[in-house]
């Protein structure tokens, strides 16, 4: 498992590391860690999807741990980020881009173990995870609800678009998927063929949703304040979900 620690106090970072290999040594566990001393630094180097896990400072010289995920956000929708900060000031910012947690400092050892201790049991339980099966040039796919950003009707066709921006053009009706996906409280009718999965939803505003990736599709204007607080509910109803977890 790679994880990146972003922080511009080099004792802070030391520590950090030092619990994680702690833990890692208790649970026989592969990890590589890299430390970076700032945003800057961190996305000079940074490639989408090349970290599992992410721990960010909040406050740090130059960009902020915010706006450090904001710029991860825009190319990358599965990396887990952990924010640590003195301050509990920013915790609205930062579940808005769907920190996977948000630890005060000092991090306590007990806390660090407990968060790794949960994301594990998490990425274990992914296996389980519902599929979404179809046809594509003569091959059989099956795709993860979790990796599904929007499906959209075009023509005869079915466009089902992956949170990488992969794109599957299937011959099926919207109705027989939206039959699947409908019970999965994740995905949103938008539009009459569009449903969109509400994980990768970043706004909603100006008639359209826009979708992490640069991704953006109609809606119906005049449900836009329904569809918007609909998702708001969703977000707010899935952090307070993960926070009684923790």
């Amino acid at each position: 498992m790679n994880i990146a620690i972003v922080d511009d106090l080099k004792s802070d970072s030391d520590l950090l590391k030092s619990i994680l290999l702690s833990y890692a040594y208790e649970n026989s566990l592969d990890l590589s860690i890299e430390t970076f001393l700032g945003g800057e630094e961190f996305l000079s180097e940074y490639e989408s999807y090349n970290y599992t896990l992410i721990f960010m400072d909040i406050f740090m010289n130059g960009i902020t741990g915010i706006e450090t995920a904001k710029k991860i956000r825009e190319t990358d929708t599965d990396t887990a980020i952990v924010f640590l900060t003195s301050s509990c000031e920013f915790m609205p910012d930062a579940f808005s881009i769907h920190a996977y947690d948000y630890i005060p400092k000092p991090a306590e050892t007990s806390r660090l173990y407990k968060v790794m201790d949960d994301f594990l049991k998490k990425k274990t339980m992914a296996v389980d995870a519902p599929y979404l099966f179809f046809t594509y040039e003569k091959d059989n796919v099956s795709v993860p609800y979790s990796d599904i950003a929007l499906i959209r009707s075009i023509g005869h066709y079915m466009e089902i678009v992956l949170k990488n921006q992969r794109t599957y053009k299937v011959r099926m009706t919207f109705a027989s998927i939206s039959d699947i996906l409908s019970e999965d409280i994740r995905f949103l009718p938008v539009m009459r063929g569009i449903l969109v999965n509400m994980d990768y939803i970043t706004s909603v505003k100006n008639g359209s949703c826009f979708i992490a990736g640069d991704i953006q599709t109609p809606i119906t204007l005049k449900k836009e304040k329904q569809l918007e607080q609909i998702w708001k509910n969703y977000i707010f109803n899935k952090i307070r979900n993960e926070s009684e977890v923790i």
